[in-house]
């Protein structure tokens, strides 16, 4: 994965030394717990099996394809397909005079302005029954299964996009009718007012994004327009922010405009027309002539500093916008979140950093309608569920699965390899395995760690013999802790927990000396560590560092049968200030809860 912009003051989530600037997240949106509905143009044929096509929605020999489109935005986020870029436009755009007229083919020397709205704004062919493919009607929110399913050239090389994402796909929506109608595509999404916590000097955008470029071969044929019949579009990806609202004024964030424009690609020549420095990258060259064949971030991420908060500002929207794209691919996003500069974060694991991979035991039946069996992984008519899971741990993190029956481990006939032990996986597939409450798990982004001994079992009795119970333990990097005051120290998470019969969950902490418990939870309701039924909370636990440690090891273990699970992500280790009943008043306000051992 390419990262765009690395802000420095960024943590990292590894070993490393107190920092003086971290960032908490303040709102962050992956989409998953948008509720998809049917298709509308992407259709399966209803007399011929597995026939997938864009049709018209009305036609009888086709019907809509389940669980593929949103059904309605995320609360407060916006869709605007009337989309100017913020009124950096020029509707009568003349490109005669932007240089010498003899350099006007695009191929010796000649390029429209980057990032201003040309020929037209916003989506032509908007509302159209008969022209342009409604799903891809601007920025939505899909399935990125369905997405990819409807036609890869790519999509599926965009591994930082899991589950739902929001998808711009110009390519796509030109496929129908007359598409475009001789147009270009012009989108924005935006995210909701988020509040801007008191006392932060600095906010930090991260998001994943998948782009594809293409450029200056779609002409612009909309009669009367300045530049009709010139192949002007270059497909253009850019990020505003806008503080409080009207008042404050929308800005580009800086490190976030990519094009599509690679220059005529022959150098030496006298005409020769350099790249755009903001050309999507890679590119790949035609060894025959040098021009250029490919190019994108179609696997990309980025994190970069917002524009300087303006005084007094209360509030921040972000916007991604898809600027003059012909039949040009696409611009798609995920995992997005917006970070305060606050102080006290010294460790931080989200897991995103894993790669997911097919699944084993969790295969598809029925690719059109996609199916779940769980089965040994050589049963035939079946396929792996691609982009789901993987057990390799973070850098520098283990797991250990030493305590569980040795004679079942790594057997993909006996036991589901995917929830062997701690793994690591996405909402999607874990909802794919099945629900039962897992889908209840919102605070959990991307990918996240997962010990299910409820489905780990459903596959031959791994169990067997009697007490075989899953004991599986997953351990954090030796986190630097110089500096901190004893007693300071403090563990933060998001957690789903399911209770049943003999499930545990334990955390320990170790600073040279051994492992010692921090917190316990039991399924007995009459132990003193029965914890009920909390499928997506925020869980605080002080550590209790002592005076002069230098390190600390944090290990999440869980044990149990047939008998739900322990999910973890979004892990955090710092220190909080004294809690002030003020303190504990927003600590409430938030959500967290705090738990430790007694």
């Amino acid at each position: 994965m390419r990262l765009k912009l690395l802000c420095t003051a960024l943590v990292v989530a590894s070993t490393a030394a107190t920092q003086t600037h971290a960032f908490n997240a303040v709102f962050s949106e992956d989409f998953n717990s948008v509720t998809l509905g049917p298709s509308v143009n992407e259709r399966v044929s209803t007399i011929a099996e597995f026939e997938l096509a864009t049709r018209l929605a009305d036609d009888p020999d086709f019907s809509p394809r389940p669980d593929a489109i949103a059904t309605s935005l995320p609360v407060g986020w916006s869709v605007d397909n009337d989309f100017d870029a913020f009124g950096n436009i020029d509707l009568a755009f003349d490109p005669f005079a932007q240089g010498d007229p003899a350099l006007l083919d695009l191929e010796e020397g000649f390029a429209p302005p980057v990032g201003t709205v040309i020929g037209n704004a916003g989506v032509p062919s908007q509302g159209s029954f008969d022209d342009g493919v409604d799903e891809w009607e601007g920025w939505n929110v899909a399935s990125k299964d369905f997405w990819i399913s409807v036609d890869d050239q790519q999509r599926s090389l965009w591994t930082g996009g899991t589950g739902n994402v929001a998808i711009a796909d110009p390519d796509e929506y030109d496929d129908l009718g007359e598409g475009r109608n001789g147009g270009y595509f012009n989108s924005g999404l935006s995210t909701p007012q988020i509040n801007i916590p008191a006392g932060n000097s600095d906010l930090l955008l991260n998001y994943n994004y998948s782009f594809r470029a293409e450029a200056f071969d779609d002409g612009h044929n909309v009669a009367g327009s300045s530049i009709f019949e010139q192949e002007l579009n270059n497909s253009t990806a850019q990020v505003w922010v806008t503080y409080d609202g009207t008042n404050g004024g929308t800005q580009t964030v800086p490190g976030t405009l990519i094009d599509s424009d690679a220059g005529n690609g022959v150098v030496g020549d006298s005409d020769f027309r350099a790249p755009s420095a903001t050309l999507a990258t890679p590119a790949t060259f035609n060894d025959l002539d040098d021009s250029l064949i490919d190019a994108g971030d179609v696997d990309g991420s980025a994190s970069v500093l917002l524009p300087t908060i303006p005084a007094g500002a209360s509030n921040v929207q972000v916007t991604f916008g898809l600027l003059n794209a012909g039949n040009d691919w696409w611009f798609a996003v995920d995992n997005i979140q917006v970070l305060g500069d606050v102080s006290g974060q010294i460790f931080s694991e989200d897991f995103e950093g894993v790669t997911l991979t097919d699944s084993i035991n969790e295969q598809i039946a029925d690719v059109p309608t996609f199916a779940k069996v769980t089965t040994e992984a050589s049963t035939p008519d079946t396929e792996p569920r691609p982009d789901s899971f993987t057990s390799t741990a973070p850098a520098g993190w283990t797991v250990d699965n030493s305590n569980m029956p040795a004679s079942n481990l790594g057997d993909d006939d006996v036991g589901i390899l995917e929830f062997e032990g701690w793994n690591f996986m996405d909402l999607a597939f874990w909802n794919f395995a099945d629900t039962q409450d897992r889908e209840l798990f919102t605070k959990a982004e991307g990918s996240f760690a997962v010990a299910d001994g409820d489905e780990w079992d459903d596959l031959n009795d791994p169990t067997d013999p009697p007490g075989g119970l899953m004991d599986t333990l997953l351990e954090s990097p030796e986190i630097d802790i110089t500096g901190i005051l004893a007693g300071e120290l403090v563990l933060m998470f998001d957690s789903s927990w399911r209770d049943e019969d003999d499930n545990t969950a334990v955390i320990t902490v170790d600073y040279g000396n051994g492992p010692v418990e921090v917190l316990r939870w039991e399924s007995d309701e009459a132990s003193a560590f029965f914890h009920d039924d909390n499928p997506n909370e925020t869980v605080v636990v002080s550590l209790d560092n002592p005076d002069g440690a230098t390190s600390a090891t944090v290990a999440f273990q869980y044990i149990g049968g047939n008998d739900w699970w322990w999910a973890v992500d979004n892990i955090q280790v710092g220190t909080i200030p004294e809690p002030t009943s003020l303190g504990l008043a927003m600590l409430a306000m938030l959500g967290f809860v705090a738990r430790r051992n007694s």
